[in-house]
């Protein structure tokens, strides 16, 4: 499928990945928390050598080319190297939440046919510790904690003495199982290929060349989820760091001091930022009060200016001097380096995201889905229009569908091609036939409309509609 693509090289996760061991051996990689509440950071060469060394430990248990390891863990360094290691066997990573139901993680062991399984401490160990007796497939159960026996760590040391050169897998070999959770029904599994993933991490590089080896974030989102594994690609394939937040309740804390540049994140965490600023200044009332407001207003004026092709001294001047008084202050809250943010999930507040971008913080709406991998649009530093989700991203194409909508309507539904596109639900080939159209195209059920610049708008889901005896289309309130 993905011939007529043209696909940049690295193709592969494997090969994204050794690429950037190489390249930025010595540079800091991923950080985390110690026991003393202070970060501590291994290099690219650090995670490269565990990389290795844990592949020729799945080896030696006869973890091959299509095979299933699961994870049952929270985003951590143990995480990444998992992920790696499996892909570089032609293995597949099927990734779960801490968080889960138990008998969810059951039915996902067994769906996907999961050989080998990693979780994260001995709680969950004991929670899972009877599926082998119930699933034929699964044969091992390994501790990420500690070091004895049936643990990551003893994984390790025996690949260490059996060591296994990594195959660099085929665009097209599945590297992650992703399951989503439906409102009904069991959850289904999207089948995501390498190609799928290395190319929206191109796409996403065409659209940011801003970022870079210097590039540090925070990691926010769940590597369980298509948009939070999609920043641990990126940040890897561009030699940049991540650090990961110890917990929500320490997110403002960890942003200062792992005082991220780039932040991929969902609008919640900048809503609860906008809210605690807002909330203090009313209850400081007085000139706090009426100098944060002069700030705001000063912004939104050289807004609307920049927006006519103008400026004004004064303004321009008002403007600077509050910001060295307020705003810096807010821009510290997040490290004080922070030089924008993609946000998906959902949409931003237009009112939220311009006055992000007004402080010196741009936030960039994004759109996708797990079965896109994740990006369909985004907006970035060049092309961006608040309340819209941006233009599609490089190789992408966006359709919309107005046969599925009332006569008239400006709308449709969005229907996405391009190499981004899942290959399809596992073992559910009924369901992957209705969202997958003839001509290779996935069906989002999400209505929106293009505007004359590309620029995509939603304005709805195609599920939440009803059809009435007249053929009108109504959604619920």
């Amino acid at each position: 499928m993905f011939e007529k693509y043209k696909l940049e090289k690295p193709d592969n996760l494997v090969e994204l990945f050794e690429n950037s061991v190489k390249k930025y051996a010595h540079r800091e990689y991923l950080g985390a928390k110690n026991t003393q509440g202070e970060y501590e950071w291994v290099t690219y060469r650090e995670i490269g050598r565990r990389v290795d060394n844990l592949r020729g430990g799945l080896a030696s248990l006869g973890v091959k080319r299509g095979d299933a390891v699961g994870i049952i863990c929270n985003n951590s360094i143990d995480w990444a190297v998992g992920h790696f290691a499996v892909v570089g066997l032609g293995a597949f990573y099927v990734p779960m939440y801490e968080a889960e139901l138990t008998h969810v993680w059951e039915y996902i062991i067994k769906d996907s046919a999961t050989k080998v399984l990693l979780v994260s401490r001995p709680e969950i160990y004991e929670r899972v510790k009877d599926f082998p007796s119930r699933i034929p497939t699964l044969e091992k159960l390994f501790v990420m904690e500690g070091e004895g026996k049936s643990t990551m760590a003893e994984l390790e040391r025996i690949g260490e003495k059996k060591p296994v050169k990594a195959v660099y897998p085929k665009p097209e070999d599945v590297a992650v199982l992703i399951y989503t959770s439906g409102t009904t029904g069991d959850p289904k599994g999207v089948l995501l290929m390498h190609g799928n993933w290395t190319s929206n991490h191109h796409a996403r590089m065409v659209a940011y060349p801003e970022l870079n080896s210097d590039d540090r974030s925070l990691s926010l989102l769940p590597w369980a989820h298509a948009f939070g594994l999609g920043e641990l690609h990126t940040f890897t394939a561009i030699g940049g760091s991540m650090g990961f937040m110890e917990s929500v309740k320490t997110v403002i804390s960890d942003m200062a001091t792992v005082r991220p540049t780039f932040l991929i994140a969902v609008p919640r965490i900048f809503n609860k930022v906008y809210d605690t600023i807002v909330t203090k200044v009313n209850e400081a009332g007085g000139f706090k009060k009426k100098l944060f407001d002069a700030g705001v207003e000063a912004a939104k004026e050289k807004r609307r200016l920049a927006e006519q092709g103008k400026s004004s001294f004064l303004v321009d001047l008002k403007f600077k001097i509050i910001d060295k008084i307020v705003f810096q202050k807010i821009r510290d809250l997040f490290g004080g380096r922070m030089k924008g943010s993609m946000t998906g999930s959902a949409l931003m507040n237009p009112e939220i995201s311009r006055f992000f971008h007004d402080i010196g913080i741009p936030l960039f709406d994004a759109y996708g889905l797990t079965e896109t991998v994740p990006g369909i649009t985004m907006n970035n530093f060049r092309k961006f229009r608040i309340g819209s989700v941006g233009p599609a991203m490089d190789k992408i194409k966006v359709v919309i569908d107005q046969s599925v909508v009332e006569p008239g309507a400006k709308d449709g539904e969005i229907i996405c091609y391009g190499p981004n596109v899942m290959k399809g639900y596992h073992n559910k080939p009924d369901a992957t036939k209705e969202v997958m159209t003839s001509d290779g195209g996935f069906r989002t059920g999400d209505r929106g409309r293009l505007d004359e610049d590309g620029f995509l708008w939603i304005t709805g889901r195609i599920k939440e509609q009803f059809k009435l005896e007249n053929g009108k289309y109504v959604f619920p309130a």
